[in-house]
């Protein structure tokens, strides 16, 4: 994954014994040990949509062509907020001014460790239709 993030492909980098894949299994091992994610939800019935907001009960509002295109018709909205921690980050900004490509290897591991934590964040959300709930795909990253 941290290689596709960057535009490359695995196995043909692994056919050539390109560095990138050193680098990149090096950045892996660095950064997971870097990781600390965390994950903080909440959910919040809808009272009105209008201009293309949704507004909250108690307050609040999402809006944009995107929240119009996905939420028009809900009655409740989870709002998430993910994150893998500090460390990584500086960690690979430290590491471009000595060795770029390990900068840039570990800001793809963190990329791909957020895009992860995400997604599992989501399974549990989307399990819930069978409740008589929908939903979307996430709006952002």
């Amino acid at each position: 994954m941290v290689l596709r993030s960057q535009g490359a492909d695995p196995p043909v980098l692994r056919q050539r014994r390109s560095a990138a894949v050193g680098i990149a299994e090096q950045a892996i091992k660095i950064g997971l040990e870097l990781l600390q994610p965390a994950v903080v939800t909440g959910t919040f019935a809808v009272v009105e949509f209008r201009h293309e907001q949704v507004r909250f009960e108690g307050g609040g509002h999402l809006g944009g062509p995107l929240i119009a295109e996905h939420f028009r018709s809900a009655r409740s909205v989870v709002v998430a907020v993910c994150t893998i921690g500090p460390a990584l980050e500086a960690v690979a900004s430290e590491s471009f001014a000595e060795d770029p490509a390990l900068g840039v290897a570990l800001d793809a591991v963190g990329s791909a460790a957020v895009d992860m934590l995400a997604m599992e964040m989501c399974r549990p959300t989307s399990c819930s239709a069978s409740t008589g709930t929908a939903t979307t795909r996430s709006c952002s990253r």
